[in-house]
């Protein structure tokens, strides 16, 4: 994806760890970098857009969208966390 000269990158991660089950989206939202957009949340095989109030549950997929370092950072904030559960 290429728009206004920025690179950007979309990327899926399953959530595996208790440190993010729980959490609204709008939580998890405010500690991604700037740039970065948490697109869409697929669970049980249904794709759904994220409202703020949403809940993170293990096993979800989450897409990420947005500018390429940002999106990267995104998917090790949530691999970090989940090694380290």
């Amino acid at each position: 994806m290429r728009e206004l000269d920025q690179d950007g990158d979309v990327q899926e991660i399953e959530v595996t760890s208790n440190e993010h089950a729980g959490k609204t989206v709008s939580e998890l939202t405010d500690e991604l970098s700037e740039g970065c957009h948490l697109a869409l949340i697929s669970r049980n095989e249904a794709n759904r857009l994220p409202e703020p109030d949403d809940r993170i549950e293990i096993g979800d997929h989450l897409t990420f969208i947005g500018r390429r370092e940002a999106v990267r950072d995104a998917i090790a904030y949530v691999q970090r966390n989940t090694e380290n559960t």
